[in-house]
């Protein structure tokens, strides 16, 4: 499977998992949103734990993944990118380890 979707999913589960726990907490109960949340670190550990093994314990090379430009002005060009080597992938392991 491409690793540039497994940086997504890694980015966005979390994120997925705290607004259907926010938004429908009443409706899902609290253990619902527990249940929701902690499975969403869970499987976010896991992936980050293979792209760890793909980009820091393999070699491989940096993930760049560009999702567009913010600003496009004469000589500035700024965009909306994710970027990931070997440091960012470490500390996302940790952090992902630590919350979950």
């Amino acid at each position: 499977m491409n690793l540039n979707l497994f940086i997504i999913i890694i980015v966005a589960l979390p994120i997925l998992g705290s607004f259907v726990a926010g938004f429908l907490g009443r409706k899902i109960g609290v253990k619902g949103s527990q249940f929701i949340t902690c499975f969403s670190l869970l499987i976010s550990s896991m992936l980050i734990s293979y792209a760890f093994y793909q980009i820091v314990l393999c070699g491989g090379e940096t993930i760049n993944l560009n999702l567009g430009s913010w600003v496009d002005s004469g000589i500035l060009t700024i965009n909306w990118e994710f970027k990931f080597d070997n440091l960012r992938i470490s500390l996302g392991l940790a952090v992902l380890f630590c919350s979950t």
